[in-house]
């Protein structure tokens, strides 16, 4: 097997390896505005050759405008079938949208903003940045968006605000969420209850996978259903309000249990710890899991490994990142090859760096 360059995989620029306040407990902000054109129907009522015109009229408009990020706009079924799969394991688009004809997908270099064109609306717009940031995603989405409205007439109305598919979406558009890492809430039990006042909140829950139930790694994705009613700082706010109880909630399980149960928090963390170390297949589910306690571990201070390393491995961790980098895509998750060098990229990343013994 050729020599891997695995430092390089592990700083390539991306969302999920992006600093950001209060990253011990938030993996990433994202703000997600949902825009039609103007003199067209919703996309599924649209055919062929109107499809093409809106698909054409938004490429253009990404390609024209002048900002920092440079976008790359392609036709999904143009591109080999790995970079679909890595489009799905960075959130870009989902599983439905990836399989789909003659879609458009619109994302910059830096893997902080994305696009998709003609799901559910003829334009879905998202930022991404690191940590508890909404503010700051929101801010460029919005930027991004006060662009294209120079060239393109997307479709309000005075009562209903921005016209979206789904009713939900209309009036703003803007769907703000964050994901959160909550291992201790989970393993105290008492995540139930904290979701439960979320939800109080207006606000709703999902997993890592996008269940509604459970979650790989304890990470939760915490977003605003509804658009239409309220304005975009007040929606802006009561998320960023409500991520920060859930950060201080987590923050308290931590430190209840480093009080309470230490031994029994050592073994989860050090546990999940020696078996990355020193497995040599690695199945995705289990890496992901085991990087979620190893990543407790660094932000209690117990691991010295920097946090964005821990952000980029639960999303380099994919097969499809790890089949590009092998150039293999008929290898499926079941190879040894996949598995041995998924085990061989979170041990470069770990042994990278010295552990701090001081527990």
């Amino acid at each position: 097997m050729n020599a891997v360059n695995f430092q390089a995989i592990l700083e390539h620029p991306g969302w999920y390896n992006e600093e950001g306040p209060d990253q011990h407990v938030v993996f990433s902000s994202r703000a997600r505005l949902s825009r039609n054109l103007s003199g067209y129907f919703f996309p599924h009522k649209l055919n062929d050759k109107e499809l093409l015109e809106v698909q054409e009229n938004i490429g253009n408009a990404f390609k024209s405008i002048r900002l920092d990020e440079h976008f790359t706009v392609k036709v999904l079924e143009d591109l080999p079938v790995l970079e679909r799969r890595k489009l799905i394991e960075k959130h870009f688009v989902s599983q439905n949208y990836s399989l789909e004809k003659r879609k458009l997908v619109i994302y910059d270099q830096n893997d902080s903003v994305s696009a998709t064109v003609n799901q559910t609306d003829h334009l879905q717009l998202a930022v991404f940045t690191g940590g508890l940031s909404i503010q700051r995603a929101y801010e460029k989405v919005s930027e991004i968006e006060r662009r294209l409205e120079k060239q393109l007439n997307f479709a309000v109305s005075l009562d209903r605000g921005y016209l979206s598919s789904d009713l939900k979406n209309c009036g703003t558009g803007l769907q703000v969420s964050v994901l959160l890492h909550l291992p201790a809430l989970k393993y105290s039990s008492v995540l139930e209850r904290a979701f439960r006042r979320v939800m109080d909140a207006g606000l709703e829950v999902r997993g890592f996978t996008g269940d509604d139930e459970g979650s790989l790694g304890s990470l939760y994705q915490v977003y605003n259903p509804v658009a239409i009613g309220e304005n975009e700082k007040d929606i802006v706010e009561k998320l960023a309000r409500l991520a920060s109880q859930l950060v201080d909630y987590e923050q308290k399980a931590r430190d209840e249990m480093k009080r309470q149960r230490r031994i029994e928090l050592e073994d989860i963390v050090y546990r999940a710890y020696g078996t990355l170390i020193n497995c040599r297949l690695l199945q995705e589910k289990e890496a992901i899991n085991l990087l979620s306690d190893v990543r407790l571990g660094v932000a209690l201070g117990w691991i010295e490994v920097p946090i964005q390393i821990m952000n980029a491995l639960l999303v380099l961790v994919g097969k499809a990142h790890l089949q590009q980098i092998v150039g293999h895509e008929q290898q499926d998750e079941s190879s040894q090859h996949i598995k041995s060098l998924r085990a061989r990229l979170v041990q470069h990343a770990l042994s990278a760096y010295k552990e701090d013994a001081d527990v």
